[in-house]
């Protein structure tokens, strides 16, 4: 038993909690890259300080989530004190990190929104959301590095970090104001940097699901083109609701054009035929609109 963030917590259990957390929530909306998350984590388990790729409120966050998820017959009734928990005191270590904020207090940020949306608080959750954004944006996560990286600012694991922190703080951004029917944070027209790198385990690995059959996660790609997508209808997302355009009709029609076109340059791994006769992938289905 050890204490993250003043919460305790068995390593067995931690484990579990992210496994449920890299299997159901980062494959469908990626926040986190895997492989340096990881691999800070086991060098620090203990150390409560924060580090380039792994803090206690980020974890802690990955935490509540995943116990959100958790349908373990031993702590399933126990699971939304548990998730609650890690989430409060996640709160709690975020004020301390605000001061001197990093990527893992946006990617924290941003997973407490999706947890508060999936308890149906939609105020906190708009909340977290539009802090995720607004200090990503302060930090320049939506600009190319690639100069850092070439002056050795920044490494290239560092930028990629970076990146997947910015793109799940869009798609989460795209999504929650979309069902929330206000405008979103994003001014796309600034937005620089690159898309992940599709080579890592989290796209070439297989799913940690429960099935029969092993698939090959795709949580890499799938996050992409569900970006991919919200990018082209970036016009219509942005003056659905304004009461000063009045081609609304045209936009829509426009709209509906891309992502038909959208939807037939899908790879196949990504697409889920109508006469399909095996299950999906769980992440792949938000881009079958």
């Amino acid at each position: 038993m050890r204490q993250v963030g003043m919460v305790d917590v068995s390593s067995a259990r931690e484990d579990h909690l992210l496994g449920l957390f890299w299997t159901w929530q980062n494959a469908w909306l990626r926040v986190v890259a895997r492989e340096p998350f990881e691999r800070e984590r086991e060098a620090r388990r203990g150390n409560d300080a924060c580090g380039r790729f792994c803090s206690p409120a980020l974890l802690l966050a990955m935490l509540a989530l995943g116990a959100h998820y958790d349908s373990d017959s031993e702590e399933n009734a126990k699971g939304e004190e548990a998730g609650e928990a890690f989430a409060s005191r996640a709160k709690i270590m975020l004020l301390h990190e605000g001061e001197a904020p990093s990527p893992t207090t946006v990617q924290a940020l941003a997973l407490l929104s999706v947890r508060e949306m999936a308890l149906d608080r939609e105020g906190p959750s708009g909340m977290y959301c539009g802090m995720a954004v607004r200090m990503a944006l302060s930090l320049g996560l939506h600009l190319d590095c690639g100069r850092c990286v070439a002056e050795g600012l920044l490494s290239a694991e560092q930028a990629e970090v970076r990146c997947v922190a910015w793109w799940g703080c869009y798609l989460l951004d795209k999504q929650l104001n979309i069902g929330l029917g206000r405008p979103s944070g994003v001014l796309d027209c600034l937005v620089t940097v690159k898309w992940p790198d599709e080579a890592c385990e989290e796209e070439r690995g297989a799913w940690g699901g429960e099935r029969e059959d092993d698939m090959v996660a795709r949580g890499v790609s799938c996050s992409i083109y569900a970006c991919r997508m919200l990018l082209e209808v970036v016009e219509i997302l942005d003056n659905i609701y304004s009461p000063n355009k009045p081609d609304k009709p045209g936009m829509a029609t426009d709209a509906y054009l891309r992502l038909t076109s959208f939807y037939n340059a899908l790879p196949a791994p990504l697409r889920v035929p109508r006469a399909a006769t095996t299950r999906a992938l769980p992440h792949v289905y938000q881009l079958q609109y």
